[in-house]
This record gives C-alpha cells, structure tokens and sequence, in this order.
C-alpha cells in the first residue's frame, strides 16, 4: 500500500505525501538526526536504489541523492546504532541474491564488503545490540 500509518494515543491516523508505493524496502531512523530513513524495495516499476527521508521535524518525506549508493534491491535488511548517525544495509535480491555491506550516514552510503561475510540471503533481519556492541544477523 501507499501509505505511511501512525499509532499515538491509542489510535491510527494515515500520514499524507508519501513516496511511491513499494514492497520489502527496509525502513530504520538515525537517532542522533531522529529522521526516518528507507532504501530500495519494490516499486511497479521494478526494484528500487531509492532513499528517502521523514524528517523529524518537518514531517515530510523528501527524496535523497547520495553520491554513492548500494544497488538497487528488496528484501534487505538495515539498522542503525543508537545515539549514533550511523545504520547498516547487509544482502537482500537485486538481479540475484547479495551478500554486501553498506553503511549509512544519513546524506551517503559506504561500501563495508570484504572477504569475510555470511553468504548472500533475503529476508532476513538485522538490529544492533547494544550489550555486545555488535549488529546481529538472523534468518534469510
């Protein structure tokens, strides 16, 4: 569906002016900027490379254009590091599976891959854990 809802105070209300309708986009907030944050998923178009911002303050959702980005796909994953400005894109399906790494610093994204990755998935999830201090991969 092409709509953004929000639950506040015990009720839902569906928020105007969204982005183009999309599927398995990964969506996360950068708590330092407290801005709403998602990358690619699939429009009626084809997978996206798309990233788009709500920002905390101007509660509108604004197309970015980083310099570099990862490529276009779905089914990823993303999370951010608390108190940070800095989230985590792993895997997901564009022409075929990936297994990549990219960070996000809330204007571009930063290519992590190396040698040593867990293999290429979709549909999994990813947070961080603040007691390690690590970002936990699980599922695809």
């Amino acid at each position: 569906r092409n709509e953004l809802a929000r639950y506040r105070d015990s009720s839902w209300s569906v928020w105007p002016r969204v982005p183009e309708a999309r599927r398995d986009a990964a969506i996360f907030r950068l708590a330092v900027r407290g801005d709403l944050f998602f990358f690619g998923g699939r429009t009626a178009a084809g997978i996206s490379d798309e990233t788009w911002s709500l920002g905390a303050y101007e509660h509108e959702w604004s197309p970015l254009a980083p310099s570099a980005r990862p490529p276009a796909r779905e089914r990823h994953a993303m999370a951010s590091m608390p108190d940070t400005n800095q989230a985590v894109l792993f895997a997901g399906r564009g022409t075929s599976l990936l297994a990549d790494t990219w960070s996000f610093d809330g204007t571009n994204y930063r290519n992590l891959t190396n040698a040593v990755a867990p293999v290429a998935r979709e549909g999994h999830a990813l947070v961080w854990h603040t007691g390690l201090q690590a970002y936990l991969l699980f599922g695809g």
